[in-house]
């Protein structure tokens, strides 16, 4: 089937492959995306096989099937197949590397001012750990090449830099960064690379093997609509060996001993693994509209939020109108009206059936909404119309 990209008529039933709440507005997949209802089928049933029989699927049909996985994921996003582990989430990923990039006093860790918070502070505890410290890439206020990321990250180098972490598309602002430019840029000065990829998998398509980093941590479970709690950690086979698991336990269901790096991630104790299990129904799922399709059409729906916000409030985004800056994700400025971001936040909840993400920088406010493709320009009209209600 040809999906036509402005028809919202024949994007409607598309749904219904969803829970979604009637009447509710979501606009904030990429905060806790929805995983499909072909994806609980599958992981209902993988719960239900480990009820049933724990010992058995443990032990016994568990390994196999998680490789199976696993292998999937590495050939979607162009990382061979002993490059890749799952993980919980990114935050997970990101931990075992602060654990294994071996920093020492006097090293420093390059970020840009971009970066997800959470990553911020996990990067800010271990450098207070070994006497190291976090140097902030300032990026500019509105962009407009991006050479200025890449001329920013640079400057921020010096020769005591060990790693630089940044995101591949940046979280709070929406923003996609020119990661072979800095990963090549910064590579060549001797310096590692961490990428921080939670909104890429599914927007963005990935080589991993051809990027080149060290380092790259993300999720499934917002772009791909998998599983909550579907995570992986790529490692570059020239580190591999310093990289360890944060729990560590028996590596490989017991009694196997663990013989690559990835055999340590396989078995870290009892837990759900219908997560991970469940991930290749995602895969299938969406491969039926077309990844080209899904990245159109969620980037349509985000110009058009751009678009109709930026008619209301009389401000656009910080970044070009154009599909390489930004993809299914769009940050807007608002007019602060006075009331905590949270309280704006939640009266859209409870007022107007609408959720997206709100936040304020200082004293401008900002908006950030994220489509899929359950979402309709509709959605984002009544958003439009809420806005406003409480500002205008």
């Amino acid at each position: 089937m040809t999906w036509p990209l402005e028809d919202d008529a024949a994007w409607r039933p598309v749904r219904q492959h969803w829970s979604l709440p009637e009447g509710l507005t979501y606009l904030n997949h990429g905060s806790f995306g929805l995983p499909t209802r072909a994806v609980i089928q599958v992981q209902g049933q993988y719960l239900d096989r480990a009820a049933a029989e724990p010992m058995d699927f443990f032990v016994r049909e568990l390994e196999p099937e998680l490789i199976a996985a696993r292998d999937r994921l590495a050939d979607f996003v162009g990382a061979d197949r002993g490059n890749l582990v799952f993980v919980e989430n990114a935050t997970y990923g990101m931990n075992v590397v602060a654990e294994s990039v071996g920093l020492a006093a006097g090293d420093e860790v390059v970020m840009t001012t971009h970066e997800y918070g959470a990553v911020f502070r996990i990067w800010h505890r271990k450098c207070e750990e070994v006497g190291a410290r976090v140097v902030e890439a300032k990026l500019p206020p509105r962009l407009e090449s991006s050479d200025e990321i890449v001329d920013a990250v640079l400057a921020a180098l010096t020769p005591k830099t060990k790693l630089v972490v940044f995101s591949h598309i940046t979280s709070a602002t929406a923003m996609k960064l020119p990661a072979e430019r800095i990963t090549r840029a910064v590579q060549d000065r001797g310096v590692a690379v961490c990428i921080d990829g939670p909104h890429a998998p599914g927007i963005l398509p990935l080589e991993l093997d051809a990027l080149g980093c060290e380092y790259y941590t993300a999720v499934c479970h917002k772009w791909l609509s998998a599983a909550h709690g579907t995570g992986f950690l790529y490692v570059h086979p020239q580190v591999q060996s310093t990289v360890r698991p944060s729990l560590l336990s028996w590596g490989r269901v017991q009694p196997a001993v663990p013989e690559t790096w990835q055999d340590e991630f396989t078995w870290t104790g009892t837990r759900d693994m219908a997560t991970y299990l469940s991930l290749p129904a995602a895969l299938d799922f969406l491969a039926e509209f077309g990844w080209e399709t899904l990245r159109r059409r969620t980037h349509y729906l985000a110009r058009y939020a751009r678009e109709s916000i930026a008619n209301l409030t009389g401000h656009d985004a910080l970044i070009p109108d154009e599909e390489d800056w930004y993809g299914a994700m769009i940050t807007m400025p608002l007019r602060n009206d006075g009331r905590p971001w949270v309280e704006f936040r939640d009266t859209l909840r409870s007022r107007f059936q609408i959720e997206a993400l709100v936040y304020d920088v200082n004293e401008q406010r900002f908006i950030r909404t994220s489509c899929y493709l359950y979402n309709t320009k509709d959605d984002v009209d009544h958003l439009v119309e809420a806005l406003r209600v409480l500002l205008y």
